[in-house]
């Protein structure tokens, strides 16, 4: 996936701006030649059908000009009466069923989406507008340009309400250095450059993790407790991080519940985002118990709980037995082949999530295709040709069960 900065936007003047054309369908003279976010051209001429591939993308569009879109994503959950033909999802889109859908105009993003697919689409004659946002800034700018400038509709009231929620949003104390996972198994957390890490930072907490080299680093548990974080951020996508799934690998850490949605998505949602955020943020859950930083068996994976075994060889849950061969569940075989999740087959082939197929191809996250060639975040492609940042681009729409052909939840 593409690791560039998007060009700056420029914004387009009101008084150039239409709603969805009604009249004839526009001629070759009638081609308009732009530039997406990405600095690729796109000729584009009357845009009534639109096709997104990004889900905060589609609610954009839907809130905006209801009936605009003629096709979406498996995971594009917003709005919710939304009824389009769905095309896959945004890593394995139906690139035939997209063509058959005959769009004026694809959205995606380059974080989002394969560029394979999105060649594919060109190759076919379809115009594929590229968004590139790492920060709120570019975020407000880039819709402006894609509503206004490729889709032709005049400026929505909720983007200006947005800008204008965002407008003077200051931290309310001193800034809270926050590790904030977006997956586990490995576990993931935010890096440099990101959509979400610019808006914890307006909000008072910057992510620990923000000069990092990658966008979303890999980084064991025990790395991430040995940083001493003053806070831990826990969004409900792309990961679905819960009361009882997450704080308990960062013992004496406070830690916050987020909306994965507010936090990730780029839509109409940043209207409402920056209050209930800092609500959320707010409202931490008491640190669990225990030293800072303990892992039952060294192996990265959340230990820490207090419940390991006699000698220390507790699975990823820390809830091992006297000699380490029960998993959390306390379903070890007699051979100990069973791996961390206790699903192990006959011969314990199957990877620490406990979803490996027959030979244990899967990868780290148990989500591997059909030949487990996806990466170690478990969010590659049909090909595994996403990096470890693929997991779900700007507004983390994509959880692990993309690669079973769709987002789950991821952005």
């Amino acid at each position: 996936m593409a690791d560039r900065p998007a060009d700056p936007p420029t914004r387009v003047p009101t008084a150039a701006r239409t709603g969805p054309a009604t009249g004839p369908a526009a001629g070759p003279q009638s081609l308009r030649t732009l530039q997406d976010d990405l600095g690729l051209t796109v000729r584009l001429g009357t845009v009534r059908r639109v096709v997104s591939l990004v889900p905060s993308l589609t609610e954009a569009v839907a809130v905006t000009a209801p009936g605009l879109l003629v096709g979406a994503t498996d995971w594009c959950t917003h709005p919710a009466d939304l009824q389009v033909t769905r095309i896959g999802g945004t890593k394995n889109p139906d690139v035939p069923a997209i063509v058959a859908l005959a769009p004026d105009l694809v959205l995606a993003n380059e974080e989002e989406n394969r560029l394979p697919d999105l060649d594919a689409l060109r190759a076919a004659g379809l115009p594929v507008w590229v968004t590139g946002i790492r920060t709120l800034d570019q975020a407000l700018a880039s819709l402006d340009r894609m509503l206004g400038l490729a889709c032709g509709l005049a400026r929505p009231a909720w983007l200006d309400q947005a800008q204008t929620a965002w407008q003077d949003v200051r931290p309310p104390g001193p800034p809270l250095r926050a590790v904030v996972p977006v997956w586990r198994r490995p576990w993931m957390v935010l890096g440099r450059d990101t959509f979400a890490g610019d808006v914890l930072r307006r909000l008072g907490a910057p992510p620990l993790h923000a000069d990092h080299a990658e966008r979303y680093p890999a980084v064991p548990v025990g790395e991430l407790n040995a940083a001493r974080p003053d806070l831990v951020v826990l969004p409900d996508e792309p990961y679905r991080f819960t009361a009882e799934d997450g704080p308990e690998a960062f013992p004496g850490v406070p830690a916050a519940l987020v909306s994965g949605r507010h936090l990730t998505w780029y839509g109409p949602s940043l209207a409402e985002a920056p209050d209930l955020l800092a609500a959320q943020l707010a409202t931490r859950l008491p640190p669990v118990a225990g030293a800072r930083g303990q892992d039952g068996d060294g192996d990265g994976d959340g230990g820490g709980s207090g419940f390991g075994g006699v000698d220390g060889n507790e699975d990823a849950s820390g809830f091992g037995g006297v000699d380490g061969n029960e998993d959390a569940s306390g379903f070890g075989g007699v051979d100990g082949n069973e791996d961390a999740s206790g699903f192990g087959g006959v011969d314990g082939n199957e990877d620490a999530s406990g979803f490996g197929g027959v030979d244990g191809n899967e990868d780290a996250s148990g989500f591997g295709g059909v030949d487990g060639n996806e990466d170690a975040s478990g969010f590659g492609g049909v090909d595994g040709n996403e990096d470890a940042s693929g997991f779900g681009g700007v507004d983390g729409n994509e959880d692990g069960d993309e690669d079973r052909g769709g987002q789950g939840a991821p952005a």
